[in-house]
């Protein structure tokens, strides 16, 4: 990972737990893609839940964004592919009603 930035913009999903990143409108924007890719996230196999956290991720980066995680200094760095893509499915996930 390398330091991003100091401050994320808009556009960034914010990793970690809290108001804060709930509230950032990076994290917004990413759950309503989420909600998108829900249905197919549900009914779908091992392997298609696992490509559609990618084209998740996809997205989020062809309009910009970036997938952050607060260091320890007070910067923010940018997750690896896969950190990102287990984001994705996370939060996909999360989207879904409880049964």
């Amino acid at each position: 990972a390398f330091a991003v930035t100091p401050c994320p913009s808009g556009l960034d999903i914010l990793g970690g737990r809290g108001s804060r990143t709930n509230q950032h409108a990076g994290n917004a924007m990413f759950r309503d893609e989420a909600r998108k890719l829900r249905d197919v996230y549900q009914n779908g196999s091992r392997k298609e839940k696992f490509e559609t956290s990618r084209v998740l991720v996809k997205r989020v980066k062809a309009y910009g964004g970036r997938f952050l995680t607060a260091g320890d200094d007070g910067l923010w760095y940018e997750m690896t592919n896969d950190g990102a893509r287990k984001k994705a499915s996370q939060e996909t996930l999360r989207t879904l009603p409880s049964s």
